[in-house]
């Protein structure tokens, strides 16, 4: 876990989930790629934003609650 600023990159059990699933998304679209198709872009692009930004995301919320609480705490 990286601290950056008050925010940490954490990478949560649900996360894990939808890095998973778009990996598995990212090879069936490069495994049978029909670059012609506008549907085939939007769907890869779509497996790369789930990839990159979701799991950080649901991260961020969760450790945002966790600098919360730490600092009604103190």
């Amino acid at each position: 876990m990286k601290e950056v600023g008050y925010f940490r990159l954490t990478l949560t059990r649900w996360g894990t989930y939808y890095l998973l699933l778009s990996f598995f998304q990212q090879m069936a679209l490069l495994a049978w790629p029909n670059t012609t198709n506008p549907a085939w872009w939007a769907t890869m692009l779509g497996a790369l934003l789930m990839a990159v930004a979701i799991p950080f995301a649901y991260g961020q919320q969760r450790s945002r609650k966790v600098f919360i609480q730490d600092a009604i705490k103190t």
